[in-house]
């Protein structure tokens, strides 16, 4: 059986390549041969791309963040297909909390950084006081299947559930939620009542940070399960919205609460000379 966890974390690195040079030699992936070379040829494609200046910074990520996405749908595919017995999953070690990052960003939407916003959250734990204390692991969801397999494949139950990508408010008739993209690659909004369902069937759950513009609305579904959770009441700039992720998981790998760890995070924007409002948008919501 393939070490899946190591390879995660490879990709969690972005070191894409590595993964497939380390996949293709393997009697698992063999039934799978024809997807590991499909995916490498787009990788080298992109790379070739990447390297003469074919592609704008933006155009750049997204199809980086693409091809993550279907690597990681191949390795919990080749995951399965071994039939080897999963872990059962244990509650949160005190000595190490496991931080679990989801990245949703559908095609048809602006693009967003989610790609720096990991970087630099994973940056800010190697240096905190109790940096050992924290794992923190990526999966890229583009789609509500994929959040699912995501949350499924989990060996443990993570303290932290941060997600990254785009809510919607409800304004328009619609529900309030979070957006992911349907089989079409369009946007779909997944109701903040069915997310709640999902995120309350992971154990020891104890706070789950919407770092998405106008996530409010499903924030306040998740909190009549969740002991915290934070959402953005309104529109939050990039470059705020990882600011405060970096202000917060840097207070909590220095062993602050988290209602201490969401005050310094929402400090940390206005220290960065962002427009004051922005400090504003950030909502700490506690279960009722």
């Amino acid at each position: 059986m393939p070490d899946i966890q190591a390879l995660r974390q490879l990709i969690a690195q972005n070191r894409l390549d590595d993964v497939l040079k380390q996949l293709k030699p393997l009697p698992e992936a063999k039934d799978f041969e024809n997807e590991i070379i499909m995916l490498e040829s787009d990788l080298n494609g992109f790379n070739r791309s990447e390297r003469t200046g074919l592609l704008t910074t933006s155009e750049a990520g997204l199809q980086r963040r693409q091809l993550t996405s279907r690597l990681l749908n191949l390795l919990g595919e080749i995951e399965r297909a071994s039939g080897s017995a999963v872990p059962p999953v244990k509650p949160p070690d005190p000595a190490q909390q496991f931080i679990l990052f989801i990245g949703a960003a559908p095609a048809d939407l602006p693009p967003i950084d989610i790609d720096q916003e990991i970087r630099e959250i994973e940056e800010g734990l190697r240096r905190a006081r109790l940096r050992e204390r924290f794992q923190l692991e990526q999966r890229q969801a583009a789609r509500a299947a994929d959040l699912r397999r995501a949350l499924l494949d989990l060996e443990r139950s993570p303290r932290f559930i941060h997600f990254a990508g785009y809510g919607h408010d409800g304004s328009d008739g619609r529900p309030a939620g979070l957006i992911f993209e349907d089989e079409q690659g369009k946007s779909r909004i997944i109701s903040g009542a069915a997310l709640t369902g999902l995120f309350s069937a992971i154990r020891d759950v104890e706070c789950v940070l919407l770092n998405a513009a106008l996530s409010i609305g499903p924030a306040q579904e998740l909190a009549r399960e969740i002991p915290y959770v934070i959402g953005m009441d309104g529109k939050l700039l990039d470059r705020a919205a990882i600011v405060f992720a970096i202000g917060f998981y840097d207070a909590i790998g220095s062993g602050r609460s988290i209602e201490d760890a969401f005050r310094i995070a929402k400090s940390s924007i206005e220290l960065e000379g962002l427009p004051a409002d922005q400090a504003n948008i950030p909502q700490l919501l506690k279960k009722a």
